[in-house]
């Protein structure tokens, strides 16, 4: 035992003294240098690597955030003929995944807002006011008026912060005027006939929404779920729902699919934008491809330091074998010394 300890501590004292340079000559002091070198640029590529994850992450994380702050993590759809009463049947089969957080009902459908003469697009979400916070953050990002004046047969209306600007209602910077009416525009099929004709509702605003996503703010409006049925089709009807981890949705989408008490389609954040989840999946590409190029650049560098120190040692290693140092003790030193 003590003579391993011996062989390890001599091995080790030697690799540290390589590291450190001693035992060059003075004229050969080349390879210390390089080792420094070879140090500095691993140090360099780590801080860089590290330097780069972080602000990504970071970026990551807060799109994250902001964006499925009021897009739901799974969304879930009933079959055209299912009975009434199959909100309450369909949530409690979905309850049963112990990674659903909240359920919430909505409805869905892009429109159109006629404002002095101007038509903006919007997509109209229909949400019950008293369960929406269970599955989103909206009541937490309403900055001027209440989610709760959204009240059933009011038809009250709740903008982004950008639309609202692009309607004019903006009286000095983010402050609005409230309670003033908008148009929208809504098609409606005849089915008699399989032709579309305009309809017009006029809705007062009630409350200004700002998530911090341009996208969103821009183009998203929110009206009580039972208004909405007086202007969607019963077909858009559906649940949102809130998962403990975001990243599991596609496997929650299977879960709910298979175990629904009822046919059922669903749609996870990723499908509902393909665009942003595109962008965060080229994030993490380009990511890896940075991490492969300094593990790289640091390999290169490690073994053409090893390869010129050797060849500075022949000396020492020669006197070390004549000593009786077996190949496997010299490899060690030199494995130690890179190591450092």
């Amino acid at each position: 035992m003590n003579k391993r300890f011996c062989k390890n501590n001599f091995e080790f004292f030697l690799g540290w003294g390589y590291t450190r340079g001693l035992g060059s000559k003075s004229n050969n002091r080349f390879v210390s240098f390089i080792s420094a070198l070879s140090i500095l640029g691993i140090f360099l590529g780590v801080a860089a690597l590290i330097i780069v994850l972080s602000v990504t992450n970071g970026f990551q994380r807060e799109v994250r955030e902001r964006m499925l702050s009021v897009v739901p993590h799974v969304q879930v759809y009933p079959a055209p003929d299912s009975p009434a009463g199959w909100e309450l049947t369909l949530s409690q089969s979905i309850e049963k995944n112990k990674e659903v957080v909240g359920i919430a009902p909505y409805m869905s459908s892009q429109s159109i807002f006629l404002q002095d003469g101007e038509m903006v697009g919007v997509k109209v979400e229909g949400i019950d006011p008293m369960q929406e916070g269970k599955v989103s953050e909206v009541p937490k990002k309403i900055i001027q008026g209440r989610l709760d004046d959204l009240k059933e047969g009011e038809f009250n209306i709740v903008l982004g912060i950008e639309l609202a600007r692009r309607l004019g209602l903006e009286i000095k910077k983010d402050t609005f005027s409230l309670g003033e009416p908008v148009t929208l525009l809504m098609p409606e099929t005849n089915f008699h006939t399989n032709e579309q004709s305009p309809r017009l509702f006029s809705f007062n605003v009630v409350g200004i929404l700002n998530t911090g996503h341009f996208e969103i703010d821009k183009s998203f409006a929110y009206v009580h779920v039972n208004d909405a049925k007086k202007l969607f089709h019963e077909g858009n009807m559906g649940l949102r729902v809130k998962l403990k981890d975001m990243d599991q949705a596609k496997t929650v989408s299977r879960w709910i699919e298979d175990n629904a008490s009822q046919p059922v389609l669903t749609q996870d954040w990723t499908s509902i934008n393909p665009a942003w989840f595109s962008e965060l999946q080229s994030f993490k590409v380009m990511i890896s491809i940075i991490l492969f190029i300094i593990t790289i650049v640091g390999g290169f560098s490690l073994v053409s330091m090893l390869v010129m120190t050797v060849n500075d040692k022949q000396a020492d290693i020669a006197i070390l074998r004549t000593q009786g140092a077996s190949r496997r003790s010299i490899m060690h030193i030199f494995m130690i010394q890179g190591a450092l």
